[in-house]
């Protein structure tokens, strides 16, 4: 078994005997990192799949900014805490599937982006 395996010992594998080479000294032992931010973080999600993880992960009220698909979890977009801080001139709601697919292929033709940033509101919103 590798390694990683023996230190987490999640393997059937016995873990090594501590020698002097394997088993660092207690004041030895590099500290843990620190977190950067004591307080809440200001989080903008830029996936749609991440803000739901943040929210799953019991941190909506520290998300600050999100793009404009996203659509879950409803709370936290109704409760207009997040801003949204992307921008596209695709809008599948005004848009037929044959305008959006000439949009994106003219997009990729020309070398543009699909998607942008509102700096200004990147900027209001303060993130960490």
């Amino acid at each position: 078994k590798d390694g990683f395996c023996q230190t987490l010992g999640c393997c059937s594998s016995p873990r090594p005997s501590p020698t002097a080479n394997n088993m660092p000294d207690e004041e030895a032992e590099t500290p843990r990192p620190q977190p950067v931010h004591a307080g809440a973080l200001r989080i903008v999600s830029l996936l749609p799949s991440i803000t739901e993880i943040l929210c799953e992960l019991g941190l909506s009220d520290q998300i600050v900014g999100i793009t404009h698909e996203c659509d879950h979890p409803p709370e936290l977009i109704s409760s207009g805490r997040a801003r949204v801080v992307t921008t596209s001139d695709i809008n599948p709601r005004t848009m037929t599937q044959g305008e959006i697919h000439e949009a994106v292929c003219g997009s990729l033709k020309n070398g543009q982006s699909l998607y942008g940033i509102d700096k200004d509101v990147l900027r209001s919103v303060r993130p960490d």
